[in-house]
C-alpha cells in the first residue's frame, strides 16, 4: 500500500518480486512510457495525489508496517516537471539533504538508478580541449578529452572521435585503446587525429564507449571550434551613415584575407554612445571580396546593380555626426573598427568610402565621401580607392 496524509491506497494486488538492487515503478497510468518508452517493470494503480508544496508517502507491507516514509517539502526540488529524487538508499528517507531535482532531460528517472545517485559503474566525458584553444586560420590543431570515473569501482572504457557533418550526421575518426580509470579520477587522453591548417569551423564529439556504465547521459561532448582571424583580415571599406530620402543605411565590408571566412556569431556594432551588438546573419564570406550589410531589402530600390552579397541585417544606428563601427568575430575578437566624424566626409547621401585596405582604419586621410556618380558604390570597388590593392 502507497499512503499520504489522509488516505491509503493499495497498489500491488498480485505476486511480485523486485530482485536486489532493482526497482518497480508505480505509476498512475500507463502513458508514462511516452515519456520514458524503455521503462519496464511498471504497476498501474490509483495512489493518494501528492502536493506540489509537501506531503507524507508511506509504504506498507502486506502485514500493515512501514516499510520507508518520508514528508517532503517543496524546498527538497522536484518542481517544474522535475522529479525528486533520492541520492542514496542508505540514508534516511527523512534527510532533506538525501533528496535532490532529478538530472534528466526527460524529467526523471524511473526504473533505473538515480541521475544524482553514485554509480558503481559511471565514465563521463568532462570536456574537449583544443590546442590551441582559440586557433587562427592556418594553425594546426589537436584534439584531447578529459575523461572522469564518477563511479565507486575501476572503470575500463574507450573514447570515441566524431566528426559532426553539416546535416547533423557523424563520421568516426579515432577510437582510443582502453582507458582504464580509478575511482574519482580524471585522465586527459590526446587523440592521434589534429586538423592540419584550420580553415572553417569544425564540429567534433567525444563519446564513451563503456557497457558497464549505469548512467549514459554524461558520456558525451560535442564542440564546435571555430578559427580565429588577424586583425584587418576583414575590413570596413564603406559607410552609409547619412542616407536621404528613405535608403536605410548600410555597411560594406571586404574580406582581405586567404580564406573563405564563415561569418556565424560574428557581430557588428556601434560606438557612441551606448554601443548595440548585432550578430551578422551566418554566411561564407569568400576571400578577396565585398559584402554588404544592410538595415533592409530596400537598399535594391536605390542601387540598380550590387555586385556583391548583400545580408539584410538590422544593426545600430549610426549618428551623423560622429560614431563608429567595431567588427567582432566569433570569438569576441575586434577584427576591425572605425571611429569617425562627419570632417572625414559621408554626408548627404554619400557614403564613407576607404581609400585603401591597408592603411590605417582610424586614418581620417584614408576616407572620405564618395565619388560615384550613383552616390555611392556597394558591393564594389570603392570610386575613390587606390585601384591595384583590390582583385
Amino acid at each position: 500500500q502507497i499512503a499520504d496524509e489522509t488516505d491509503t491506497s493499495e497498489v500491488v494486488t498480485f505476486p511480485l518480486l523486485i530482485k536486489p538492487e532493482g526497482y518497480i515503478v508505480i505509476a498512475r497510468d500507463s502513458l508514462i512510457t511516452i515519456t520514458y518508452p524503455d521503462l519496464r517493470n511498471i504497476v498501474t494503480a490509483h495512489f493518494p495525489s501528492l502536493n506540489n508544496t509537501n506531503d507524507k508517502i508511506i509504504l506498507i507491507d502486506s502485514l500493515g508496517r512501514i516499510i520507508d516514509s518520508l514528508d517532503y517539502k517543496s524546498d527538497w526540488g522536484g518542481k517544474n516537471g522535475k522529479s525528486l529524487e533520492r541520492y542514496d538508499a542508505f540514508v534516511s528517507s527523512t534527510d532533506s539533504a538525501n533528496w535532490k531535482t532529478s538530472l534528466s532531460q526527460n524529467g526523471g528517472s524511473p526504473g533505473r538508478i538515480n541521475t544524482i545517485s553514485k554509480k558503481k559503474y559511471d565514465a563521463a566525458v568532462i570536456q574537449m580541449i583544443y590546442n590551441p584553444d582559440h586557433p587562427l586560420a592556418g594553425d594546426d590543431v589537436t584534439i584531447k578529452s578529459e575523461i572522469r570515473n564518477t563511479g565507486k569501482f575501476k572503470a575500463a572504457a574507450k573514447l570515441n572521435l566524431y566528426e559532426v557533418n553539416v546535416d547533423n550526421t557523424k563520421q568516426k575518426i579515432e577510437t582510443s585503446p582502453e582507458i582504464e580509470i580509478e575511482p574519482g579520477s580524471s585522465i586527459i587522453y590526446e587523440f592521434n587525429y589534429k586538423i592540419n591548417s584550420i580553415k572553417e569551423k569544425h564540429v567534433f564529439e567525444v563519446d564513451v564507449e563503456f557497457p558497464m556504465d549505469e548512467d549514459t547521459t554524461n558520456n558525451k561532448s560535442v564542440q564546435a571550434l571555430r578559427p580565429g582571424y588577424r586583425q584587418n583580415s576583414v575590413v570596413v571599406n564603406e559607410i552609409m551613415f547619412s542616407p536621404l530620402n528613405g535608403e536605410p543605411e548600410w555597411i560594406e565590408l571586404y574580406n582581405d584575407s586567404e580564406y573563405d571566412i564563415d561569418l556565424d556569431n560574428w557581430t557588428i556594432s556601434d560606438v557612441l554612445t551606448k554601443p548595440i551588438e548585432s550578430i551578422i546573419q551566418e554566411t561564407v564570406f569568400p576571400k578577396k571580396s565585398f559584402i554588404v550589410v544592410s538595415k533592409d531589402s530596400s537598399i535594391f530600390n536605390y542601387y540598380s546593380n550590387i555586385p556583391a552579397a548583400v545580408l539584410i541585417n538590422t544593426f545600430a544606428n549610426l549618428n551623423n555626426d560622429e560614431d563608429g563601427v567595431v567588427l567582432k568575430d566569433s570569438w569576441g575578437v575586434a577584427i576591425d573598427s572605425v571611429l569617425y566624424n562627419k570632417t572625414w566626409g559621408g554626408e548627404s547621401g554619400k557614403s564613407l568610402e576607404r581609400k585603401s585596405v591597408t592603411g590605417f582604419s582610424n586614418d581620417k586621410t584614408n576616407w572620405t565621401s564618395s565619388k560615384d556618380i550613383e552616390l555611392s558604390t556597394p558591393g564594389k570597388v570603392n570610386s575613390v580607392s587606390q585601384n591595384m590593392i583590390y582583385p
